[in-house]
């Protein structure tokens, strides 16, 4: 079997035997391609239920508008709603392209809210709507096509272009853009219609497409992150290339000359990247995936390769938890590759500096002592306000007018918060507390550091034991807790080297707590009863590839994550 019926028969698979799949009209060499799978949308929430809908009636309030035919629903735009719609985006030496693409079940219906005809016309056997002389919808019996496009100056300045395009030849600096000229075209409109040619031409292609080989379905890396689960899904296919090509194109000429000739980001190998967005029966969750080189992704496995130190769970309250954030590196590691990292893409006269630059932190740096003193690993956790008494200055003036400094003192409210660290050896901060000792800005009792300073809202306290380093707002935060940690909790911070959790009720008590405007407070109210718990983890480095995840419950009053969507934010519209 060769490989056209391989890939035939991986393209039939991936789209479900859907022929009619408007992937197969995205190109191949595609750098971005996002997904809204209609069928997906629909299933949560119907086109009735969207009609009536607060956003759906304001839509179909304008499009009656401007049509000047009355709409009482979006099923009557001819739209597939049940379909796939998609963008992708498309760099070339020449252009760079911004395509959407909208399925049509019935292109009469679409046809219908055109009001001008004199605009519509017709390009073979497509016809196009036109704004500013230019075709801005292009549409066939089954298909809806956005086009924009962007020419690349740095392609239309080189001899055989110009000369093929009939472009100027006389030296650039002779052109100004404060004159609408651009360099290297005769003017704008000339730019403009060379830019004109290439999008035509380019939706012609589109639209003749027929070769699954030749579209977005053959790419591998395209399928193997594609998710039909998600109801949308965005893919880029080398993240780190495409953002040096925006550079080189769209970069002051400066900037390029000083810098950017000495990168060469393709030592990275692929950077690849996928997210998804999904909007479950019980929760809404978004995962986003960067998928590395073999280079890099050893070097961020070893940076990862610490976990939470589990004696943090001693200090832990979580019946009094707000939020959390932890982070764990391992430090020896990041002061050993990310210099490397740094290096890889200098090439030129920047590399004997860089290497000089990495020696240097190496002689300097004693990568395993500092490991010892920082291990790397962090824990945040944010409980409440506590009112404390702060002094505070003011002046007052006698009969004379002179000036007259008084102290006097005031209840604020200040965080109440536990930030815990690990270290192996802390003879330098036992010194360097000594020396706040010495100098009277540290005291210490019932085994606590306290510093105190005017230049400090509160005083902070400090412990140190079994290699935990504990900073709070009070003595009790650095103590250990009677109050042990749920296994729930424990598995998120042991799992992940990036973790933030919000306890979404306490935090908004504690925001509206401090809030005097009383429609906010009403706002809060709504979000009181209306916003579950938020998770957001990174995972450690798997195969090459690290991924974000941010998840929250869907309330029991809504269906689902897209009908709570809606409900929610017309609701967040009153207020």
């Amino acid at each position: 079997m060769n490989n056209y019926y391989i890939t035939f028969i991986l393209c039939l698979v991936f789209l479900g035997i859907q022929a009619q799949d408007l992937a197969t009209k995205i190109p191949k060499t595609a750098n971005i391609v996002a997904t809204i799978k209609g069928k997906n949308i629909t299933d949560l929430l119907s086109i009735h239920e969207f009609d009536n809908t607060k956003p759906g009636k304001k839509l179909l309030k304008e499009i009656s508008r401007k049509s000047k035919l009355q709409t009482s629903s979006i099923s009557e735009l001819g739209i597939d709603f049940a379909a796939s719609a998609y963008y992708f985006y498309q760099v070339t030496d020449s252009i760079t392209y911004h395509c959407s693409l909208i399925p049509l079940k019935d292109v009469k219906k679409f046809e219908a809210h055109f009001t001008n005809p004199q605009k519509v016309k017709k390009i073979g056997n497509l016809h196009a709507w036109y704004k500013f002389e230019k075709p801005v919808f292009l549409w066939d019996d089954s298909m809806v096509l956005y086009i924009e496009g962007k020419l690349t100056n740095k392609y239309f300045d080189q001899q055989a272009v110009k000369e093929r395009n009939g472009l100027l030849t006389k030296p650039k600096e002779e052109y100004h853009y404060k004159d609408r000229v651009y360099y290297p075209f005769k003017n704008y409109d000339h730019k403009k219609e060379i830019e004109y040619a290439f999008i035509l031409n380019k939706a012609k292609t589109i639209f003749s497409n027929n070769s699954l080989e030749k579209s977005i379905v053959a790419n591998k890396e395209y399928q193997k992150n594609y998710i039909k689960k998600a109801e949308v899904s965005v893919w880029v296919s080398d993240y780190q290339n495409l953002y040096q090509s925006h550079i080189l194109k769209d970069a002051p000429r400066s900037h390029y000359d000083i810098l950017l000739k000495q990168l060469s980001f393709s030592v990275y190998d692929r950077q690849s990247f996928a997210a998804n967005l999904y909007l479950e029966d019980s929760e809404i969750k978004i995962t986003a995936t960067t998928h590395m080189g073999d280079e890099m992704g050893k070097s961020f496995k070893k940076m990862s390769n610490r976990k939470i130190n589990s004696r943090f769970f001693k200090y832990i309250n979580e019946q009094e938890m707000t939020a959390y954030l932890s982070y764990a590196i391992n430090t020896q590691a990041v002061l050993k590759e990310y210099p490397k990292i740094i290096n890889r893409p200098l090439l030129g006269s920047y590399l004997q500096e860089m290497s000089f630059f990495i020696e240097l932190i190496a002689l300097v740096l004693d990568e395993e002592a500092v490991d010892k003193v920082i291990k790397g690993d962090i824990l945040l956790v944010l409980y409440d306000t506590l009112e404390k008494q702060v002094d505070h200055t003011s002046y007052e003036y006698d009969d004379n007018f002179n000036r007259i400094e008084t102290v006097k003192k005031r209840s604020e409210q200040v965080p109440d918060f536990q930030f815990l660290f690990s270290s192996e050896d802390t003879k330098l901060l036992h010194k360097l507390l000594d020396l706040g000792k010495k100098k009277e800005y540290v005291t210490y009792k019932n085994g606590a550091y306290i510093i105190k300073n005017k230049k400090l809202p509160f005083d902070i306290y400090i412990t140190i034991k079994n290699g935990v380093i504990a900073v709070g707002s009070s003595l009790e935060r650095v103590l250990p807790t009677t109050v042990s940690i749920s296994n729930t909790h424990k598995k998120i911070l042991k799992n992940n080297n990036l973790s933030v959790f919000v306890d979404s009720k306490k935090m908004i008590n504690l925001m509206s707590s401090i809030e005097n405007n009383e429609q906010r407070k009403k706002k809060y109210q709504y979000l009181y009863d209306n916003v579950e718990n938020l998770i957001l983890t990174s995972s450690k480095i798997r195969n090459n590839a690290v991924t974000l995840e941010l998840k929250t419950t869907v309330p029991k009053a809504d269906k689902n994550g897209l009908q709570y969507l809606f409900r929610f934010l017309e609701e967040m519209t009153k207020y």
